[in-house]
C-alpha cells in the first residue's frame, strides 16, 4: 500500500496480513471486512516494536442501518498501547495495540489505522504490519536478575555481576507476556545449571505476570561460569508450548542525577560460581513437594537457617511477590536461632491454582572481616490453592 487517499477502503479476506506505511498528514488507513456475531478476531499491529518512531492507534466501526436504508458507522472498539509488564527496573511494553475484537452483532465492519505521533521533524513515512484473523493464543518470557534489595520494586536497580557462593542463593526474576487474551498457566524451569547448582520449578499461575526462581549452590560447589536458560511450558488448545526465555540486563541504573532506569534485551543470562568458604548464612524455605491449602485457610511454611561463623545475626524474612488474595507478615528470626515460620493466609478472594513463593532475607553477613547487610532470596516452593468447599 503506498497510495494515500483518505476514501480508498482496501477489503479485507481473513486472515490477512497487510504491510503498509503511516499517512504522514494523520488520515487513517481504511479496512473492511465481514463478522459473525460473536467471532472474536485478533488484531495485532507491529510498527513500534520494529524500530519506528510511532504511536500506532486503531478502531473498529459496525455498519448501522436506519428503517430509511441511510447508513451510519459506529465505533464499537478501540484499542492504543499493549499490556505492560514489569517492575520498576524492568519494564516491557509496547505502543503497538493489539487486541482481540468480539462481534457482538454479524454484518459489515472496518478497521480504521491511524499513527497518532505525526511530528513534522519525521520526514519519512513510517511502516506497519497489520494482521487481523482468528486469535493465536501463545506467551513470551522475559527473565532478569535482579539487583538484591530491601526495595520490593526494585527500583534502585543498577548493573551488577553475578557472584553464587557456595551455600549460597541467586535470583532470577520472570515476567510473562501474554498474547491473544491467552491468560493460562506456565511451568517454569532453569537448564544449564553446572553440577551442585540447582533451582526448584516454579509456576506462573493465570492471575500472574511475575514471579521468581531461585539458583542454589550446594556447600561444595566449585568456582565456574555458566549460562543459565528458564524454560517455559504451558498448554495451549491442547498442545503444549515450550518458550525459552529472552535475557534482559541492566544498563543504566538510578542515580548520579539520573532518575531512571534503563534496561535492555542481551543475548543470554550469566552467572558464576566461586570456589571461596560457604557463605556464612544458607536458607531453606518449606518442604519438598506441593503444598495444598483452602481459600479462607492458613499455611504455615517453615523457614530454616544454616548458621556458620559470621552468620549469627537476627535475620528479617519478607514474604515477596505474593498471589492476590494471599497474604504474610514479615518475620524476624532472632540472632542465633535457626528456625522460624511463614504464615499464609489465603483470603476468600484469592483465585485458585498453583503458585510459587519466595522471602526475601535481609541480615548481616561477616564477610573477610567486613559486617555487610545484605539482601538473600530464598528458594521457592509450591503451594496450590483449592477451592473451600
Amino acid at each position: 500500500m503506498t497510495s494515500k487517499q483518505a476514501a480508498i477502503v482496501t477489503p479485507l479476506t481473513l486472515p490477512q496480513t497487510i504491510v503498509g506505511r503511516f499517512n504522514p498528514g494523520g488520515e487513517p488507513d481504511r479496512f473492511e471486512f465481514s463478522a459473525e456475531v460473536g467471532e472474536r478476531l485478533q488484531i495485532d499491529v507491529t510498527s513500534q516494536r520494529s524500530g519506528e518512531p510511532s504511536d500506532p492507534f486503531w478502531w473498529v466501526e459496525r455498519e448501522e442501518r436506519s428503517e430509511e436504508g441511510a447508513t451510519r458507522w459506529e465505533r464499537v472498539q478501540t484499542a492504543d498501547d499493549s499490556q505492560e509488564v514489569g517492575d520498576a527496573a524492568v519494564r516491557l511494553r509496547s505502543a503497538d495495540p493489539v487486541g482481540i475484537f468480539a462481534a457482538a452483532k454479524g454484518g459489515r465492519h472496518r478497521l480504521l489505522l491511524r499513527d497518532l505521533d505525526t511530528g513534522q521533524s519525521l520526514k519519512q513515512e513510517k511502516a506497519y504490519r497489520l494482521f487481523i484473523g482468528p486469535p493465536q493464543p501463545g506467551f513470551q518470557l522475559v527473565a532478569y536478575q535482579p539487583y538484591p534489595h530491601l526495595d520490593a520494586n526494585q527500583s534502585q536497580s543498577q548493573p551488577h555481576g553475578s557472584m553464587l557462593l557456595p551455600g549460597g542463593t541467586e535470583a532470577i526474576r520472570v515476567f510473562v507476556l501474554r498474547q491473544a487474551g491467552w491468560a493460562g498457566e506456565v511451568s517454569l524451569h532453569i537448564e544449564g545449571l553446572p553440577e551442585r547448582v540447582h533451582a526448584a520449578p516454579a509456576v506462573l499461575a493465570a492471575n500472574q505476570t511475575t514471579t521468581q526462581l531461585t539458583m542454589v549452590a550446594e556447600e561444595d560447589a566449585v568456582g565456574v561460569l555458566f549460562e543459565p536458560r528458564v524454560i517455559g511450558r504451558a498448554w495451549i488448545d491442547d498442545q503444549e508450548v515450550t518458550r525459552e526465555a529472552r535475557a534482559a540486563t541492566i544498563d543504566w541504573g538510578r542515580g548520579g542525577g539520573r532518575d531512571f532506569i534503563r534496561s535492555r534485551l542481551s543475548t543470554r543470562l550469566v552467572a558464576a560460581t566461586t570456589s571461596t568458604d560457604p557463605i556464612p548464612l544458607s536458607l531453606e524455605l518449606g518442604e519438598p513437594g506441593v503444598a495444598e491449602i483452602k481459600r479462607d485457610g492458613t499455611l504455615a511454611v517453615p523457614i530454616r537457617l544454616i548458621r556458620r561463623d559470621g552468620g549469627q545475626a537476627a535475620c528479617v524474612i519478607r514474604p515477596r511477590d505474593l498471589p492476590a488474595g494471599i497474604t504474610a507478615a514479615e518475620v524476624t528470626i532472632p540472632a542465633e536461632q535457626a528456625e522460624g515460620v511463614i504464615e499464609l493466609k489465603v483470603g476468600s478472594g484469592s483465585v485458585a491454582g498453583t503458585y510459587s513463593i519466595w522471602c526475601q532475607v535481609e541480615t548481616k553477613l561477616k564477610l573477610d572481616g567486613k559486617e555487610l547487610t545484605v539482601f538473600l532470596p530464598t528458594p521457592n516452593v509450591t503451594i496450590r490453592v483449592t477451592d473451600a468447599s
